[in-house]
């Protein structure tokens, strides 16, 4: 039987519930602790970037200033869906903020949410007591999952190595480890010579499947290229992934 695990943080913040608020919802301040970012409003998408090519896409599910902020979002905009509620609750002078997040689907999973609200909200801990860029560099391992709607149509598409030159220019198929996995290599002019390797797992969750794509390799290049390159790959795997979930280029 498979579950969907909640994840419960907190942290306690020198600041008024409505200061509190406004750095979880003011474009700006989102963009000092969090990610790149619009102001949020109620009802509205969002995309939450965090400048190496990954993000969250998203839409406010609840909105009570300054109470609490309910969000539902997608990595990458595509793959399972996490349900995110953010409580304030004033305490003398100080604000204690809830973190729920519901929809991983497994241990594993939720103990890396664990992980990153732990260290997002030891940034807005920050932010909010300093004021300063609290920011995280950028992430050396792409990750990102799509829904699959037919594993057995998708999996004969990707053993196609046309179809990853048409994705990625100087990439090649490397080896298949078992039936629902396959690594990759790429290699690119900017490069100097040094190669990313890439792995694609069938995988399920909640009944459903599931393709896994790891990108690893990034901190191997040029310190000069590494962010925007990483970036540019990140956005075409985002494509890539989106296609999957749609069923767009399987029945090519």
């Amino acid at each position: 039987m498979e579950h969907v695990y909640t994840v419960v943080r907190q942290t306690s913040l020198a600041a008024s519930a409505e200061q509190c608020w406004r750095y979880l919802v003011d474009g700006g301040s989102l963009t000092q602790w969090f990610a790149d970012s619009a102001d949020v409003r109620p009802g509205a998408p969002f995309r939450f970037a965090f400048g190496d090519g990954d993000f969250f896409g998203g839409v406010v599910k609840e909105w009570d200033p300054p109470v609490s902020l309910g969000l539902e979002w997608r990595f990458l905009d595509v793959g399972p869906r996490f349900d995110i509620r953010m409580s304030l609750l004033p305490l003398g002078d100080r604000t204690e903020l809830t973190v729920i997040d519901r929809g991983a689907g497994s241990v594993e999973e939720a103990s890396g949410l664990h992980e990153g609200w732990e260290d997002f909200l030891s940034r807005y801990e920050k932010f909010v007591r300093t004021g300063e860029n609290c920011r995280y560099r950028w992430t050396e391992v792409f990750g990102g999952t799509a829904n699959v709607p037919d594993v057995p149509v998708l999996w004969s598409r990707l053993e196609d190595p046309g179809l990853w030159r048409r994705f990625f220019t100087g990439s090649q198929i490397a080896s298949k480890p078992d039936p629902q996995t396959l690594t990759l290599q790429f290699r690119d002019p900017a490069w100097d010579g040094v190669l990313t390797q890439g792995e694609l797992k069938i995988g399920t969750r909640q009944g459903r499947s599931l393709l896994h794509v790891a990108h690893r390799g990034w901190a191997g290049l040029p310190p000069d290229i590494q962010v925007t390159e990483r970036s540019r790959y990140a956005a075409v795997w985002a494509a890539f992934l989106k296609q999957v979930e749609c069923g767009d280029f399987v029945s090519a």
